[in-house]
């Protein structure tokens, strides 16, 4: 995918996640966000380093919504890192410095179609006020990014490791997980019905069980040990996806959405089976007999812990419809009846983000 299919392709989710539901704070994301803005020269090498600041600024912009105690100092890093994107000839981005009933606002514009915008932006030095405001206008398209803060960081941190090969773990996992590399060694993807194989180049990262359940909160989520280790290898398993697809060699397009929708169909499998640790723990904290104690089908105490987990925590309603997507994705209820998967547009990297970030943040919630 070229820079212009991403900026374009991010767009359209953050056009999608405009009623919030992305504006979930996490503090891991806060303070890497910190640490890249405030604690370390800025240094702007290419398109994907100037779209993960920006990510990163419009992260805490959004975060001090709902932590006042941020404060506003990363705001003056946007001077510096649009200083940096010029003397460095940075193409693929432009600016435009302008007024509203706001007060003065800088816009950023990714691939002719990402727009940034920020208000009070701090810009330092008459020069580069002068100039900015001289540059081709650019009419903001009123999606508001701050509504969406996850998905552009996450996309941001993805854009740099594509193209690099290094920085921060890729874009599933928290940014304070760091896993070690394990070396590269050729991995046999089989594509099952398509009768091929095909080797692949593959740089594998180990990211450590106990990492795993401490990162997603496990150890809060279920009480057995056992099932908590067992959800961390699921979890696990995502990982190893994304590096196959991130491999060195081009994987095949219909192996990719082949991957694309089995880190849906896991992460789904995680939401349900922590769903039901604990509703199996309010059943017996309320002395509710499961049906299989009834004399029923075991198989139907499953759904039950499920249902008794939803009502006890309870969703609202945007997160309640998000939800049931995930679901019916999960079971392919999307699809019209002669439709192939690999034929189908929705598993792209983007939306696997989506889902994979709700999760994330849907185990956030349940752990608090």
């Amino acid at each position: 995918m070229n820079n212009s299919d991403f900026f374009r392709r991010l767009n359209q989710s953050a056009m999608q996640q405009q009623d919030g539901s992305d504006a979930f704070v996490d503090e891991k994301y806060v303070d890497f966000c910190k640490k890249l803005l405030l604690h370390g020269d800025i240094a702007v090498n290419s398109l994907a380093d100037a779209f993960l600041y920006f990510a990163a600024i419009n992260y805490l912009n959004a975060s001090t919504k709902q932590q006042k105690s941020i404060g506003y100092a990363f705001k003056s890093r946007i001077s510096v890192v649009i200083a940096e994107c010029i003397n460095n000839c940075i193409h693929g981005v432009r600016f435009y410095l302008t007024s509203d009933e706001k007060g003065s606002v800088v816009y950023c514009l990714f691939g002719e179609t990402f727009c940034f915008s920020f208000h009070s932006p701090s810009i330092s030095g008459d020069k580069l006020k002068r100039y900015l405001a001289s540059c081709a206008r650019i009419e903001f398209d009123g999606i508001r990014k701050q509504k969406c803060p996850n998905l552009i960081l996450k996309s941001a941190i993805s854009l740099v490791r594509s193209q690099t090969g290094q920085g921060q773990p890729p874009i599933y996992p928290s940014p304070s997980s760091q896993r070690a590399p394990i070396g590269s060694r050729p991995v046999p993807v089989k594509t099952g019905s398509f009768g091929s194989e095909y080797d692949v180049s593959c740089r594998v990262n180990v990211y450590p069980i106990k990492q795993i359940i401490a990162d997603f909160q496990l150890d809060r989520l279920v009480t057995n040990h056992v099932t908590a280790e067992n959800i961390a290898v699921v979890i696990s398993s995502v990982y190893f996806y994304h590096d196959l697809i991130e491999s060195e060699n081009s994987v095949p397009e219909h192996v990719r959405k082949e991957m694309f929708r089995e880190i849906i169909t896991q992460t789904f499998s995680v939401v349900e089976a922590v769903e039901v640790e604990i509703g199996r723990r309010i059943a017996k904290r309320k002395r509710i007999r499961l049906p299989s104690e009834q004399g029923k089908n075991p198989r139907a105490d499953q759904q039950f812990c499920i249902d008794l987990c939803q009502e006890e925590y309870g969703f609202d309603s945007t997160t309640s419809r998000m939800y049931d997507e995930y679901k019916d994705l999960r079971h392919n209820v999307h699809l019209c009846k002669n439709q192939r998967i690999i034929n189908d547009d929705y598993y792209t990297e983007e939306t696997t983000v989506k889902w994979f970030s709700f999760m994330e943040q849907y185990l956030s919630h349940l752990a608090k």
